[in-house]
């Protein structure tokens, strides 16, 4: 509770821009000494791999590193903890299991300009280009440095999770359906 925590959760994939992350945690703590980059979940490659990639940057104070498979009840612990969820994806093709899961907590987003990440903030300004982690950096600095800011980015985030419910989902779904028969001529049963 005395420190801020950054949140990068799921496997680690190589494209889920854990590198940037963690260049990015250099110049963060030299701003905001405290804070932490708590990384969660199942490993892609042998733990040491993560474990000496760490040490090497001398972010040992400022990275906690659970490497393993996160169970469906652990997940509100951890999202519930963080601050700051950051997805500084270096590509990708499509939506973030992540990203939604995170946003009825009013857990602010700071995500890279690739794939359907962007539709995950309202703030162009927490959409950082791929593999940049000065630009990661500085926006992280920002919102944990203005109360205001991350009060503003949560509510974006718990307006947005209204979206990606099941139930809107739904709701959606039936009205497309809906507005598809209403302009299918009468008579006709397929």
């Amino acid at each position: 509770a005395d420190r801020p925590i950054l949140l990068m959760f799921g496997a680690l994939r190589d494209y889920k821009g854990l590198d940037v992350g963690l260049a990015a945690m250099r110049a963060i703590v030299e701003t905001i000494p405290g804070a932490l980059l708590l990384v969660a979940g199942q490993p892609w490659r042998e733990k040491s791999f993560y474990q000496e990639t760490v040490r090497q940057q001398g972010l040992a104070d400022n990275v906690r590193l659970d490497l393993e498979y996160i169970p469906e009840e652990a997940i509100h612990d951890y999202f519930s903890a963080a601050d700051l969820l950051l997805l500084p994806y270096t590509h990708f093709d499509a939506q973030s299991g992540v990203g939604v899961g995170a946003l009825p907590y009013g857990l602010p987003l700071i995500v890279s300009d690739c794939g359907s990440l962007p539709e995950l903030v309202n703030d162009p300004a927490s959409v950082v280009e791929p593999g940049n982690a000065q630009q990661l950096a500085a926006r992280i600095i920002a919102v944990l440095s203005s109360p205001a800011l991350h009060a503003r980015l949560s509510a974006d985030a718990t307006e947005l999770s209204l979206l990606y419910d099941w139930t809107s989902i739904a709701r959606d779904l039936c009205r497309q359906v809906d507005d598809l028969l209403v302009g299918r001529p009468q008579g006709n049963s397929r």
